[in-house]
C-alpha cells in the first residue's frame, strides 16, 4: 500500500475483505492487499499485475456497412465469374441500379 491513504474506514475494510475472501478474483494476497488500498493506488497496482481480469486482449475495428457491402459485392462478382466458368445458365435480375446483379437460377 503505497501512499497509506485508506479507501474506507478500517472495519469496513475488514469487513469487506471477509465477506470476499472466498471469491476467486480475492484469492491471492495482493488481490486482499488492494481492497486496503485507495484508488489511485489500486489503479496503480492493477496495471502492473499479470493476471488482470479486467484486462483487454486485441481491440477489433468495428465494420461499418460499407465494408460488408464491399465483401458482398466481391463475392457476388466471383460467383459470377465461377457461374460463367462453369457455364451454368441464368437470368439475371438486378436488385437495385448501379449495383451488381443477383443471378437467379432458370430451373
Amino acid at each position: 500500500i503505497r501512499l497509506s491513504k485508506p479507501f474506507v474506514t478500517k472495519s469496513t475494510t475488514y469487513t469487506m475483505i471477509d465477506k470476499l475472501k472466498g471469491q476467486a478474483m480475492f484469492a491471492d494476497e495482493q488481490a486482499i492487499d488492494r481492497l486496503k488500498m485507495c484508488d489511485n493506488c489500486r489503479v496503480f497496482a492493477m496495471t502492473k499485475i499479470r493476471d488482470n481480469p479486467m484486462a483487454f486482449g486485441s481491440i477489433t475495428v468495428s465494420q461499418t456497412t460499407e465494408y460488408y457491402l464491399r465483401e458482398r459485392d466481391k463475392l457476388c462478382r466471383k460467383a459470377a465469374k465461377d457461374i460463367m466458368k462453369k457455364g451454368i445458365l441464368l437470368k439475371i435480375k438486378s436488385t437495385r441500379p448501379h449495383s451488381i446483379p443477383t443471378f437467379k437460377s432458370s430451373y
